[in-house]
């Protein structure tokens, strides 16, 4: 009786246990998941010690008295508690080692995503291209304005430096990707002069986001609109409430460019 009702409470348990995995999982609210799985747990435990109960009492009815009941009440009372901080015991152990398991391969991905972000992004700011754009700029401004010419220099620098040091950083400040931003900007509106418009209004600079997630959408919009006296490009970067910030910009997009999805995906 008592292997009974133990494999009963367990079975049961830990089909409550896993019903509510489903309906309610801890994460989204542990203080309420914790209640439900308190009561549904003791009211199963109280439905099933009470069922073998009555059962005892209308099988035996002649022979059963008031001392056999509560002795046996106590002693299943007992086998009932312990299969129940065992079943939920194993329960929470495997619900942890499968939960863990799930975070470590959640990590390596998402630090293979980071990796594979930040290899594209380095990419296309040491492509021949991109170098050879800002070689051709800084020559012709060392005869127009040299002190330009110096400003490019140290923009450019910039740019490259902060590449460089968010190469091993999971994370970084808005603030530092919004100055990050600009000085890109700077170096593409020596080629655009002031047909390239870059707005931002940003609360909450001391949020953590993706490096270089900033730069990455700017490039994307560069890279397939047309930007002219006729048709300029400006990019606005706001924010959206207290967690989120819109990327925005006017479309007229270039024919000779095809459309991969790549730069958006990343």
């Amino acid at each position: 009786n008592s292997l009974l009702v133990g494999g009963t409470m367990a079975i049961g348990i830990s089909s409550i246990v896993a019903w509510l995995d489903k309906k309610y999982p801890w994460l989204q609210n542990p203080v309420k998941r914790l209640f439900i799985q308190l009561a549904s747990t003791l009211g199963f435990s109280v439905l099933v010690f009470g069922s073998v109960i009555l059962i005892m009492i209308l099988t035996n009815l002649e022979n059963i008295s008031s001392g056999m009941i509560y002795e046996t009440t106590t002693f299943m009372v007992k086998i009932g508690v312990f299969f129940l901080i065992l079943s939920m015991l194993i329960v929470h152990a495997i619900q942890f080692f499968s939960n863990w398991k799930k975070s470590v391969v959640l990590q390596e991905q998402l630090k293979r995503e980071q990796l594979s972000l930040q290899y594209e992004t380095l990419k296309s700011q040491v492509n021949p291209h991109f170098l050879f754009n800002s070689l051709n700029s800084i020559t012709s401004l060392i005869k127009q304005d040299p002190d330009k010419a110096t400003l490019f220099v140290k923009k450019l620098s910039e740019v490259f430096r902060y590449v460089l040091e968010q190469k091993d950083k999971e994370v970084t400040t808005v603030d530092a990707e919004l100055k990050f931003v600009e000085s890109y900007v700077y170096l593409q509106k020596i080629r655009f002069g002031d047909n390239l418009i870059l707005k931002t209004d940003v609360n909450n600079r001391n949020k953590l986001v993706v490096p270089l997630s900033f730069q990455m959408l700017v490039e994307n919009a560069i890279k397939h609109n047309v930007i002219s006296k006729e048709f300029p490009l400006t990019i606005y970067i706001r924010s959206m409430g207290n967690n989120y910030i819109s990327f925005t910009n006017n479309l007229k997009k270039k024919n000779s460019v095809v459309a991969g999805g790549t730069g958006l995906s990343n």
